[in-house]
């Protein structure tokens, strides 16, 4: 009975220095990466896109406000700590079938992000030459795949960082 309490002490242990470790190495590489590498400011600002009343520099800086990040990062940024933190939880508790917990959280990210995808991809019903329509696509293209590369890319890190911070935890132990 001794020799189990004191390995769910130090388990306890790997986990709370783990998810430090993965924590600080999400912020330091991961967050900042995605910021600074995959930021919605490369969009082109469509041309179509008018008020129609001659104040274009009002429109733009609607459209700035509209593909901006900041109100959202801090849901962002509070999931990926969430996330490090389950992830070094699950290779630390669950060992060997960390994986079916990884696996199933990624099913439950997709699900939860499909129809938001399908509404950032939405093709027109019918191509034409139209450059509007076709600003307005490319616009769509360019959002959607900074999107799902945040997306996947993000989530690909904080396994790793996860990962990384349960095995330096556990190899200090």
């Amino acid at each position: 009975m001794q020799g189990t309490c004191k390995e769910e002490i130090i388990k306890i242990a790997v986990l709370i220095i783990g998810a430090w470790i993965a924590e600080h190495l999400g912020r330091c590489f991961v967050d900042k990466w995605l910021r600074c590498r995959l930021n919605f400011k490369s969009v082109f600002f469509p041309s179509s896109i008018t008020s129609g009343k001659g104040d274009d520099l009002y429109v733009k800086k609607k459209w700035e406000k509209a593909i901006s990040t900041k109100t959202s990062a801090t849901g962002g940024k509070l999931l990926g700590s969430l996330e490090r933190f389950a992830f070094v939880s699950a290779f630390c508790f669950f060992e060997k079938d960390s994986y079916l917990l990884i696996g199933g959280w990624l099913a439950f990210k997709i699900a939860a992000k499909w129809e938001a995808w399908g509404h950032i991809h939405k093709f027109p019903e019918k191509f034409t030459s139209d450059p509007d329509i076709l600003e307005e696509l490319q616009a769509r293209n360019e959002i959607g795949s900074i999107t799902l590369s945040r997306f996947l890319i993000g989530t690909l890190g904080n396994i790793l960082v996860g990962y990384f911070g349960f095995y330096l935890a556990e190899t200090w132990s």
